[in-house]
C-alpha cells in the first residue's frame, strides 16, 4: 500500500492495482452528546474534546476510484443548500470540497458514471444536486445514483424522528430524471465493488466494500462515524435503531478484523481509514491513513 497526500484534501491510496482517492467535502460540526448517545461526556470528550456550543468537530470524506465502466464517487458532499442559518448551527464550511478534489485527480463532474449513495442524509448526499439558473439540477449529470431500496424509500417517507436529516432537493430532482437506481440487500455493483446494508443509523443504510489484490477496503459510513466510534457500544444517538447498529458492528467486525480490512468513518477529520483490532478493552480502531 502507498499513500500520497495532495491538497484539497486529496489522499491517493494505491491498494494492489486499485487507485482510490480520499477526497473531503470540508467540515461541519455537530453536538457531542448526540454523536456520543449513552456513553458520558469525560470519556467521549478525551478523544474528540468539543467547542463552546458542544459541537465535536467533524469532516465528510467521500471516495473515489475508478470502476470497470467509469469513475465511481461513493457520497456526494454535505449540503449547504438551506442558507446561513442552516450552515452556522452545523458549522459547515465545504473549503475544500468535492469538486476541488475532482480538479486535483483530474476528473470532472461529467466523468463520474456513478454516485454511491450511502444513505440520503443531508450530510452525505447533499452534492448530489447544485443551483443553477435558479434551479435544482444533477450535480454529476452523467451518473446513475445508487441507493438502497429502503433508504430512498424511508426519504419519500419521513416522520417525526428522521426528517431533519433527509433534504428533498438532495433527491426528488433527480427521481424526477430517472436518476436512482435501488438496489435491495447485498449488491455487486461490478467485479470486486459490492455494495452491503449496513442498517442501525438509518433503515437502508449501505457501506461498499472495494476488493484489491492487497486486501478489502471498505466505506461504512455512519456504522463508525469516527475512529473514536469504533468500541461496540460507542453508538450514536442519532441512529433510529441503535440495537441494529450493535448487531451489524458485532457480525461485520470480526470479518473485517480478520481480513485485515482497511474501514474508512464516515466523518473523521483526521483518520481516513483505520484498522479494527480487538484488545483486552474491546474494539478499536487502529489509524492506518490520516490527514
Amino acid at each position: 500500500m502507498e499513500t500520497l497526500p495532495m491538497d484539497a484534501g486529496v489522499i491517493a491510496i494505491k491498494l494492489g492495482g486499485r487507485e482510490l482517492y480520499s477526497l473531503t467535502d470540508g467540515n461541519l460540526a455537530l453536538d457531542g452528546g448526540a454523536m456520543f448517545g449513552v456513553v458520558p461526556r469525560p470519556l467521549w470528550s478525551r478523544a474528540l474534546p468539543p467547542d463552546d456550543r458542544n459541537r465535536i468537530p467533524m469532516a465528510l470524506n467521500p471516495l473515489l476510484f475508478k470502476g470497470s465502466s467509469g469513475w465511481i464517487l461513493v457520497d456526494s458532499g454535505i449540503d449547504d443548500k438551506r442558507g446561513e442559518k442552516h450552515c452556522d448551527i452545523y458549522a459547515v464550511d465545504r473549503r475544500p470540497n468535492v469538486e476541488d478534489g475532482l480538479k486535483l485527480v483530474g476528473v470532472t463532474p461529467e466523468d463520474i458514471s456513478v454516485v454511491i449513495n450511502t444513505h440520503l442524509h443531508w450530510d452525505h448526499a447533499g452534492g448530489n444536486t447544485v443551483q443553477r439558473n435558479g434551479k435544482l439540477v444533477p450535480a454529476f449529470p452523467n451518473a446513475r445514483y445508487v441507493v438502497q431500496q429502503q433508504d430512498l424509500h424511508d426519504a419519500l417517507h419521513p416522520h417525526e424522528r428522521n426528517r431533519a436529516s433527509y433534504f428533498a432537493e438532495n433527491y426528488e430532482p433527480l427521481i424526477d430524471l430517472g436518476l436512482f437506481e435501488t438496489v435491495n440487500g447485498v449488491t455487486e455493483l461490478e467485479t470486486g465493488v459490492r455494495l452491503i446494508p449496513l442498517p442501525g443509523h438509518t433503515a437502508g443504510m449501505q457501506g461498499v466494500e472495494v476488493e484489491t489484490e492487497e486486501g478489502l477496503f471498505v466505506f461504512v459510513a455512519d456504522l463508525i462515524p469516527t475512529a473514536a466510534h469504533a468500541p461496540l457500544a460507542w453508538i450514536m444517538a442519532y441512529d433510529l435503531e441503535p440495537l441494529r447498529t450493535l448487531e451489524v458492528r458485532k457480525e461485520y467486525y470480526p470479518r473485517w478484523a480478520e481480513a485485515r480490512a482497511l474501514i474508512s468513518p464516515g466523518h473523521d477529520r483526521r483518520v481516513r481509514a483505520g484498522r479494527l483490532f480487538l484488545g483486552d478493552k474491546g474494539w478499536s480502531m487502529d489509524p492506518i491513513i490520516t490527514t
